[in-house]
């Protein structure tokens, strides 16, 4: 009887020392996956920042692109204003022509 109490303790001995060193396996490898999912999330987070400063350095291009647009815009229409219109002048000379007066 005396055995078996001594072989149940080593038992127990061995079965809390396997409880330790599990525990302290999970604990490592826990402590891992959370230094990883920091460096993940900091990679995003850095890469967040990097397309954050690229989509407003296109938006500020795309605000840029359409004033210059704007302008452009109303410069042809300007140009297209000062030019004479075909069907006035074609009427207007066809006028001149009924009235006798070219």
């Amino acid at each position: 009887m005396l055995e078996d109490l001594d072989h149940l303790a080593s038992r127990v001995q061995a079965l809390v020392q396997f409880a330790e060193s599990a525990r302290a396996d999970m604990t490592q490898q826990a402590n891992a996956a959370r230094a990883e999912l920091a460096r993940v999330a900091d990679a995003a987070r850095a890469e967040n920042a990097t397309l954050a400063e690229r989509l407003a350095r296109s938006e500020e291009e795309n605000r840029q692109l359409r004033r210059l647009l704007t302008v452009a815009r109303d410069r042809v229409d300007d140009v297209l204003a000062r030019i004479p219109d075909p069907d006035a002048l074609r009427r207007e000379a066809t006028e001149e022509n009924a009235n006798g007066t070219a």
